[in-house]
């Protein structure tokens, strides 16, 4: 290995000034950072970076990491009728950069009588591309669903007006889409219908990498309507959906949404690629026959072996009062947890309410948050507990109050995951003090053992003094967090986002992808230090220190301004060659 000089030899070939290498370097980086700077992760809680902020409402914003670090974002964008709402996208790289116009990419135009009918989905395939799926009324008055996938370009993969998945008469609403893993697409949504033609229930539609449907053209009906262990007049809702193996998908649903007193029983089965049921001699299992509240969506995540975890409420109990409760089932549909779930509380004179959707630990622990209530739910709190791998409650009976029990309300609770191989969890959530609309977003990270990890307990995601919703979040590859929400400070709405890294703190931190050797300082850190040094020590300004690297970053066997410049290439523009 090599570290090239020039001041070694002043008439080596090639060989310019120190004033000219210095000069040179400075150049390269200041131009760099006058790149990077525009449209950043900001480290600013008061001012968070905007997504989409043109005029009208911007809202239901969903998040999906990309694989280079960064994040797809998409909304409903407000627009004057006929086409009452738009659907539009932005992608943003590893440092929080647009890679589209300031407003997004346009997905769709067709005519969409409300932004709200219905759920709708925004994830990633194996190569990072975006899949969307949403109901407009583009084909009369009744709400069709369609989907999309665009590359990381914007190019529009399954054309520019997606594929049409229904056309009927009735409506179709909330929808679901996710890659399997035999390289196909599932996707799911649930038909509303008063009568039998079309039946009601739910319905499962399998798309090839080219958008082809592979099964019937409206689709298979896989739950109601007398299919799938339900009743005759069944029409379950409100369902979430996770790829398995073989080419398979979990769902969970409530069992019958029909009116307010209709069983909604939490419910789940895996389908096979045809959509057909796999457990239970195709009878989809009731977690639990107790009501859960109306409108209601369980929480639902694959455990990364062909299973999944659980989590919800309902009030089984009796009363107006509500518990919170995790099952885990493996690939066979076997319940892992006692029938019912695990309570993450047993206090019996508070309400447990919302739980997040389960962090699943390094040794198959699951981490869960919830919303700790009074009966009367004028005092509020964020607890959290730990179930352990047999189903019990490691943090006690009454799980851990990470914020005051007291009249600021807690809500949006959402669990992340740190590290991996780490034990803990985060917790990003929305604050507010009773009677007041200025919302506070937080976060607070706990180990393994329910401490605060963070020194300040609570770190603020965003204190601009405003109202704020929807909240989805998305773990970044390569560590962190991206917070999404909607925000009134300028208008009716707009979308911010916030990165949020596993430190504590807000704003850029290191892109992932980047080899060990960045790191030339032995810092931890990866960032302009470690390029200035470097340039320091090749051109002869100074001496490396014990333990620093050599700086041969880019394995050609000589470190020289290359690798510098290569380092900081990667810290300001997000460029990380391997």
């Amino acid at each position: 290995m090599q570290i090239r000089s020039c001041f070694a030899s002043r008439r080596a070939s090639g060989c310019v000034s120190r004033g000219a290498l210095r000069a040179a370097l400075a150049i390269t980086l200041v131009c760099g950072l006058a790149k990077g700077a525009s449209g950043q992760w900001t480290s600013n809680p008061l001012v968070n970076t905007p997504i989409a902020t043109a005029p009208g409402a911007q809202d239901v914003c969903k998040v999906a990491a990309t694989l280079d670090g960064g994040c797809w974002i998409a909304w409903f964008s407000s627009v004057p009728a006929p086409i009452n709402y738009e659907v539009r996208i932005q992608r943003l790289n590893a440092l929080g950069e647009a890679q589209f116009q300031p407003e997004g990419l346009l997905v769709s135009d067709n005519n969409s009588q409300t932004s709200t009918a219905g759920d709708w989905d925004l994830r990633i395939d194996s190569a990072g591309n975006a899949l969307l799926i949403f109901n407009d009324i583009r084909g009369g008055t009744d709400r069709e669903i369609s989907a999309y996938r665009i590359a990381l370009d914007g190019t529009m993969l399954w054309g520019a007006n997606g594929v049409q998945l229904t056309s009927n008469t009735v409506d179709e609403f909330d929808a679901r889409i996710c890659q399997t893993t035999d390289g196909n697409f599932t996707a799911a949504w649930s038909r509303s219908n008063s009568g039998t033609t079309p039946p009601r229930g739910l319905i499962m539609q399998r798309l090839d990498a080219d958008g082809n449907r592979l099964l019937a053209p409206e689709g298979v009906l896989i739950a109601g309507s007398g299919v799938g262990g339900a009743g005759a007049s069944d029409g379950p809702g409100f369902f979430q959906m996770v790829s398995s193996l073989s080419g398979t998908v979990i769902i969970s649903y409530l069992k019958d949404t029909r009116s307010f007193s209709s069983p909604r029983h939490p419910t789940i089965q895996r389908y096979d690629s045809n959509g057909v049921g796999l457990w239970t001699s195709g009878n989809a299992i009731t977690l639990f026959a107790s009501a859960v509240p109306i409108a209601y969506y369980m929480n639902l995540v694959s455990d990364g072996a062909g299973g999944a975890v659980v989590t919800w409420h309902d009030n089984r109990a009796g009363g107006s009062g509500f518990d919170s409760w995790v099952q885990k089932l493996d690939f066979g549909g076997i319940q892992q947890f006692a029938l019912g779930g695990v309570a993450v509380s047993t206090n019996n004179a508070r309400f447990h309410v919302g739980p997040t959707a389960g962090v699943i630990g390094p040794g198959g622990e699951i981490y869960v948050f919830w919303s700790e209530r009074t009966t009367s739910q004028g005092t509020r709190g964020l607890y959290a507990q730990k179930i352990t791998t047999g189903g019990t409650r490691a943090w006690g009976n009454g799980g851990i109050e990470l914020t005051s029990f007291d009249t600021v309300i807690e809500d949006f609770m959402r669990g992340m995951p740190v590290e991996p191989g780490q034990p803990g969890a985060i917790c990003v959530f929305k604050s507010t003090p009773t009677g007041s609309t200025q919302d506070t977003v937080l976060a607070i990270r706990v180990d393994g053992d329910g401490n605060p990890v963070w020194e300040s307990g609570t770190i603020t995601v965003s204190n601009v003094p405003s109202s704020k919703g929807r909240f989805p979040t998305a773990a970044l590859v390569g560590g962190g967090i991206a917070s999404v929400w909607s925000d009134n400070r300028s208008d009716s709405n707009d979308i911010y986002a916030q990165r949020i890294n596993l430190d504590g703190t807000i704003g850029p931190g290191t892109p992932p992808g980047c080899p060990a050797n960045y790191d030339f300082n032995q810092d931890e850190n990866v960032d302009l230090t470690d390029a200035q040094l470097m340039a320091q020590v090749f051109v002869g300004a100074i001496s490396p220190e014990t333990g620093w690297l050599d700086g041969d970053m880019n394995g050609d066997e000589n470190a020289d301004l290359t690798d510098a410049q290569q380092v900081a290439s990667f810290v300001v523009l997000g460029d990380c060659p391997l």
